[in-house]
């Protein structure tokens, strides 16, 4: 069975001292709180806004599967047009 590891035993193996890993957790934490006070402030667009930026890689993969469906259907729907529409 493999060693399971110990993120805060190996912090302080490596010199950091018990204050300094508690204060960067607290940081951390009261980060995130004020992060999801300040979203519940915001608008609908504003929501919309700040989850295209945190998840912009999957906006833009979104966009590109959205744009290809759109061609695909304009390809096809050129194609079903007859040439010579009386």
């Amino acid at each position: 069975m493999p060693k399971e590891e110990n993120l805060y035993e190996d912090l302080l193996a490596k010199g950091h001292s018990k204050q300094e890993i508690g204060t960067a957790i607290y940081n951390c934490i009261m980060h995130e709180i004020a992060c999801k006070k300040a979203y519940k402030k915001l608008s609908f667009p504003g929501k919309i806004k700040w989850h295209l930026r945190n998840y912009s890689w999957q906006a833009t993969r979104f966009c590109k599967h959205l744009t290809a469906e759109g061609l695909m259907l304009l390809k096809t729907q050129f194609a079903k047009k007859p040439k010579n529409p009386i």
